[in-house]
C-alpha cells in the first residue's frame, strides 16, 4: 500500500506541474479521496469550495450525500450541489435535477428537476437526456409529449446508455406510445443485451420466440432466453422450457 501511495503521489506531482494553485489543490484532493484519506480530502475540498471552485463544491456535496467522513446531510448536499450546478458544472446539474425530482434535501419540485435535466441534457449528459425523456413520457414536471420523449431518449440511447436503449426498445416493441417497429426494437435490445442488460436479453428472446411475429427464430430465442435464465430471470427459464418441449 505504501508503494502504491508513492506511485500515486508521483503521478499527482506530474499532473499538477504547471497548474494553478487551485488546480493543484483540486488534483491533490482527488488523490487523497481515492487513497481513502477522507479527512484531508474534506479539508482541501472545503477550502476550494469557499473559493468558489465548482468541482470542489460538487465533491463536497457527494461526501455529504454518501456520508463520507461526515454525517449524511441532504440539505448541505443539495446546497453545495446547486451552487456547483448554477456555475455550470455538468454532473452537479444532473444531480440537482434528481434531488428536485425526489425531494432529496429540498422540497420536491418536478418543474425545477426538469429544468436542471435540460441544462445537463443540452450539454450531452446521457443520464439527463434519459431522465428528461422519461419526464416527457410520463408528464412529470412538463406536459406529456411523446415526440419530445422519443427525442431525448434517442439522444441518450445514441450514447449507448443502457436504460435508454432498453426503454426505447420497449416503446417500439409495444407500439402503445409510438409506431410499432419490432425490427428497431430488436436492434436496440440487441445493443443493450450485448452491453450486459439482462432484461434486454429476456425481451430479445421473447421477440424471437413470438411465432406470430416477423422475427420468429427458435434458435435465437433459445440463445437469448438461456443467457437471461443463467442470470436468474425466472420467466426466461419458464419460456425456455416451453420452447424445448
Amino acid at each position: 500500500m505504501d508503494k502504491l501511495r508513492k506511485i500515486l503521489l508521483v503521478v499527482a506531482l506530474v499532473l499538477v506541474f504547471g497548474c494553478s494553485n487551485s488546480e493543484q489543490d483540486l488534483k491533490l484532493a482527488q488523490l487523497t479521496l481515492v487513497q481513502g484519506e477522507y479527512e484531508r480530502a474534506y479539508s482541501l475540498y472545503s477550502k476550494l469550495a469557499e473559493k468558489g471552485v465548482a468541482e470542489a463544491r460538487y465533491e463536497l456535496c457527494r461526501m455529504y450525500l454518501l456520508a463520507i467522513h461526515v454525517e449524511k446531510d441532504l440539505k448541505k448536499a443539495f446546497s453545495l450541489c446547486k451552487q456547483a450546478a448554477d456555475q455550470g458544472y455538468l454532473k452537479a446539474q444532473h444531480d440537482v435535477g434528481v434531488m428536485y425530482m425526489r425531494g432529496y434535501g429540498v422540497e420536491a419540485n418536478l418543474k425545477d428537476g426538469v429544468k436542471y435535466f435540460e441544462m445537463a441534457g443540452r450539454k450531452g449528459s446521457e443520464e439527463s437526456q434519459f431522465a428528461l425523456g422519461l419526464a416527457y413520457l410520463n408528464g412529470q414536471g412538463v406536459d406529456k409529449n411523446i415526440k419530445n420523449a422519443l427525442h431525448w431518449i434517442t439522444q441518450s440511447s445514441d450514447k449507448d446508455y443502457v436504460p435508454a436503449l432498453s426503454t426505447l426498445a420497449y416503446l417500439y416493441s409495444n407500439g402503445d406510445q409510438t409506431t410499432k417497429d419490432v425490427v428497431k426494437a430488436k436492434d436496440l435490445y440487441t445493443k443493450a443485451a450485448n452491453l450486459g442488460d439482462v432484461l434486454s436479453k429476456y425481451n430479445l428472446g421473447m421477440l424471437y420466440a413470438d411465432k406470430n411475429g416477423p422475427l420468429y427464430d427458435k434458435a435465437l430465442a433459445k440463445k437469448w432466453l438461456k443467457d437471461a435464465s443463467e442470470e436468474n430471470i425466472g420467466a426466461a427459464k419458464t419460456q425456455l422450457r416451453e420452447l424445448e418441449n
